[in-house]
């Protein structure tokens, strides 16, 4: 078994930069389809419900006999597969539906009702190798994240400033655990520059921080910004 399909010990403690069980992408994402209903979504806002419901495994249930069977799944759908299975640590399948889903965004279906999903398979795989420990690669996948970030223009939305905290933060985690504190306090000033009045992801922002504070062993800070 290679470093990308270890599984870590269920039991073990939570580390410092284990994810929140509701996830700041997930939450953006939720928001944006329910502001961008149309017709013909009732069955993609119904298996998004158990996303923001964290409902994750009747969110497996209804998307991964669909895959199994040979249906094709949007990147939209694949993203939601993938992001349950990192919600209940199964990294092999999350790993493997990340992959279908590249090859989906490869293949130009990038779209996510109002948001962009093209950075999100190196953002999945980015916060697994921090559990995993594996921080270079977290970082390398942090970097990759940005690029394409870049590439494709950034929006003042909701969505893609959802995706500058997730990237800031992981690459923040990883710095600090790597003992690189000046990036990890360059990441900390990307997140706090964003702004959230009238926005739904200022929980998710002040929890990005706490983990690059936790990762500093600066508890003190951390601790403000969970407060």
């Amino acid at each position: 078994m290679t470093d990308q399909w270890k599984v870590p010990d269920r039991k073990a403690k939570p580390t410092v930069h284990g994810r929140y069980r509701r996830t700041g992408l997930l939450v953006a994402l939720t928001f944006v389809i329910i502001c961008g209903c149309s017709i013909g979504l009732v069955k993609d806002l119904k298996i998004s419900s158990y996303a923001q419901k964290q409902q994750v495994h009747k969110l497996i249930q209804t998307l991964q006999p669909m895959l199994d069977r040979g249906e094709p799944l949007s990147s939209f759908r694949l993203f939601l597969l993938a992001s349950a299975y990192y919600d209940i640590r199964d990294y092999q399948k999350m790993f493997r539906t990340t992959d279908l889903l590249q090859r989906q965004i490869d293949k130009g279906d990038v779209g996510g009702y109002g948001g962009n999903l093209t950075v999100y398979s190196e953002i999945l795989r980015g916060y697994a190798y921090l559990d995993q420990e594996l921080f270079h690669k977290a970082l390398d996948q942090a970097s990759k994240a940005m690029v394409l970030r870049n590439r494709i223009g950034k929006k003042k939305n909701s969505f893609d400033q959802t995706q500058r905290i997730d990237i800031s933060c992981i690459a923040g985690v990883a710095s600090a655990l790597t003992g690189h504190m000046r990036d990890a306090d360059a990441y900390l000033k990307a997140i706090d520059d964003i702004p959230t009045a009238g926005e739904i992801f200022g929980p998710e922002k002040y929890i990005a921080e706490a983990k690059i504070y936790m990762a500093k062993k600066d508890y003190r800070s951390a601790s403000r910004r969970l407060s």
